[in-house]
C-alpha cells in the first residue's frame, strides 16, 4: 500500500506539472482515483511543502472561487536536474576568481559546443524533421514538452513543464538568450520564446516558424 500511495503521489506531482494548477475534482477525473484518495494526497504533499493552494475564479466568474493546487519550489527536487550544487559552486567560485563575466564566457562556451554537436547531429535533416527530432531530444533530457504542428504553414508550437536548469536560469539569466540563440541556430528557424514561472509551476513556450521560403 505505501508503493501505491508513492506512485499514486508521484502522478499528482506529474499532472500538475502538466498545468497551471489543478482542483481535486479536475485530478480524480485525469487520473482515475477518488476525490478523498487525491484530496488525502494532496494535503500530505502540501505538508511536506511540495503542493501549495490559491483560489481560482470560476471561468463564468459564478460562484465561490475554486481550491487549486500548484506546486511549489521545493518539489523541483523530485524532477530531473542538470543544474546540481557542485555546478553551480563551481560557477560561482569562477565569478570570485576570475571576475563577474567568466562564468557568462564558460556558458557560452558550454553552448557553443553543443551547438557544434547538434549541427552534426541534425545535419541533411528537413525543417519538420529537425523539429521533431530537437523536441525528442529535449524530453530524453528531462524537459517535459510537447509539441504541436501546423505542418502546412511550417510552424510549430513546444510548449516544456520543466527544465532541468530552473537554478541556473535564476542565477545566471543569460542562459535565457542563450538557449534561445541555440534553438534558432540548430533549428534554422525563426523563434520566439515566452516564459513563466511562478513556485514550482513552469512553462516555456516557443513559438517555431521556418526561415525558408516554400
Amino acid at each position: 500500500m505505501k508503493t501505491q500511495g508513492r506512485e499514486q503521489k508521484a502522478r499528482i506531482l506529474t499532472e500538475i506539472k502538466y498545468s497551471e494548477g489543478l482542483t481535486v475534482d479536475e485530478m480524480k477525473e485525469r487520473l482515475g482515483l477518488s476525490y478523498m484518495g487525491v484530496k488525502t494526497h494532496c494535503a500530505e504533499l502540501a505538508k511536506q511543502g511540495m503542493l501549495d493552494t490559491w483560489r481560482r475564479p470560476k471561468a463564468e466568474g459564478m460562484g465561490r472561487p475554486e481550491m487549486v493546487y500548484r506546486l511549489t519550489r521545493k518539489s523541483h527536487s523530485y524532477f530531473p536536474s542538470s543544474a546540481n550544487f557542485l555546478t553551480m559552486d563551481l560557477l560561482h567560485a569562477a565569478r570570485q576568481i576570475s571576475g563577474p563575466q567568466f562564468p557568462e564566457k564558460l556558458l557560452f562556451r558550454l553552448f557553443k559546443n553543443r551547438a557544434d554537436q547538434w549541427h552534426t547531429k541534425f545535419a541533411g535533416l528537413t525543417f519538420d524533421q529537425r523539429v521533431k527530432k530537437w523536441s525528442r531530444t529535449r524530453n530524453d533530457e528531462g524537459c517535459m514538452g510537447e509539441l504541436y504542428s501546423e505542418e502546412e504553414n511550417r510552424r510549430f508550437t513546444w510548449i516544456e513543464y520543466h527544465t532541468p536548469l530552473f537554478e541556473l536560469f535564476d542565477a545566471f539569466p543569460i542562459l535565457h538568450r542563450l538557449e534561445q540563440d541555440l534553438f534558432e541556430s540548430v533549428l534554422e528557424a525563426s523563434v520566439v520564446r515566452t516564459f513563466f514561472s511562478q513556485g514550482g509551476q513552469f512553462q516555456a513556450r516557443y513559438e517555431i516558424s521556418s526561415r525558408q521560403k516554400i
